[in-house]
């Protein structure tokens, strides 16, 4: 396969067999599926993301905190800092898992089910407002294009080792646009299923519509770091 493709879309002949591409699809080397497959697939397990606003609140909440430790060292006594720093940091993080239960719900649910002849995508894994889950006809798709890049062991782009996929668009034939959430999808195990479902498959060479996530990864990242820093900190501190 050649593997230097343009940005532009273009058609891709993959093999389900192919583990640059389906090495993280739950669906790999396994013999589960048949053509008459309803597969459902499940979200994403701790990747639940919210709004762009409402994560970098969560993110300055974090950060705030952990410069806070900063001034508690040297205004408080150790064990009432250590305290303090912890009983904030659960707050916002129970504040958080509450945002995030009440808007997706307790553990893994269903987003998505493919079969050979539609889709039904649940409302809370498609980017931007949905009202109800949605039903897709195969015959009403014109084309699913899938936004990916490739990337070495080393984490630089590179022309093999594996395939990274960022987003994936749904065109039906009226013009309307689907893009799945790609923090609630598995987006490995939905390509599979497509290819072997036979849909009309289509991709562009791009990190496009995925960098948004990727920006909020790194602030849930940065974050978990700060905070830990300032905890481990404070409780060097008990010990002096």
């Amino acid at each position: 396969m050649d593997y230097n493709q343009p940005l532009s879309k273009h058609s891709l002949d993959l093999n389900l067999s192919d583990r640059v591409w389906f090495r993280y699809s739950t669906f790999y080397e396994k013999t589960v599926l048949k053509a008459d497959s309803n597969t459902k697939l499940t979200s994403l397990p701790g990747l639940a993301v919210l709004s762009g606003g409402a994560e970098f609140l969560f993110f300055f909440m974090t950060i705030a905190i952990a410069v806070m430790s900063l001034v508690l060292q040297e205004t408080m006594q150790p064990i009432p800092a250590f305290v303090t720093c912890v009983s904030c940091y659960l707050c916002v993080f129970v504040i958080k898992r509450i945002v995030i239960y009440n808007k997706f719900g307790f553990g893994r649910k269903w987003v998505m089910s493919i079969s050979k002849d539609s889709l039904e995508i649940d409302r809370l894994a498609i980017e931007g407002k949905a009202s109800k889950v949605m039903q897709i006809a195969k015959g009403d798709i014109q084309e699913i294009i899938f936004n990916y890049t490739f990337h070495g062991r080393s984490g630089h782009i590179v022309n093999e080792k594996t395939a990274n996929l960022h987003a994936c668009e749904i065109h039906q034939k009226s013009g309307d646009v689907v893009t799945l959430d790609s923090m609630r999808v598995g987006l490995f195990d939905v390509l599979y299923l497509l290819k072997f479902h036979e849909y009309p498959l289509l991709f562009r060479s791009t990190t496009s519509s995925g960098a948004g996530n990727i920006v909020i990864l790194i602030m849930r990242l940065i974050s978990l770091s700060a905070i830990i820093s300032a905890l481990v900190m404070l409780a060097f501190n008990l010990k002096s």
